[in-house]
């Protein structure tokens, strides 16, 4: 497959306006790769084709591994347990609903901060 130079551009142009979308929040935590750059808007909303169980499976798995990361960096724990894992995707999807242009890692961190605040109540 050829690509001509019109299909070049725009697949130049359409990168650099991916790299070029991010946000204050999103400047505020870091890099971030993986699927926690996918929109909310995207999570709740995927593109036909596509295995929802196993991608909802791995984003969530992925949100696990960032509360996971922060919870070595942090100087406060977020006990994953404090909250039901179905608690959790229901705060993860209502969040994403309230916040369609924001990407997974933002909700993962909004996320984050309810599960030390669960935790913070139990003590």
């Amino acid at each position: 497959m050829r690509l001509t130079l019109y299909s070049f551009l725009l697949l130049i142009y359409s990168s650099v306006l991916c790299v070029a979308e991010v946000s204050q929040k999103e400047k505020d935590h870091g890099q971030v790769y993986g699927w926690g750059m996918l929109l909310c808007y995207d999570f709740l909303h995927p593109s036909n084709g596509q295995d929802f169980l196993g991608r909802d499976y791995a984003i969530f798995s992925w949100i696990q591994g960032y509360i996971s990361g922060k919870n070595v960096y942090s100087s406060y724990d977020a006990n994953v347990e404090s909250i039901s894992k179905d608690e959790q995707i229901v705060i993860i999807k209502t969040y994403c609903e309230e916040h369609g242009r924001d990407r997974i890692a933002i909700a993962a961190e909004y996320l984050y901060e309810e599960l030390y605040k669960k935790f913070k109540q139990e003590k």
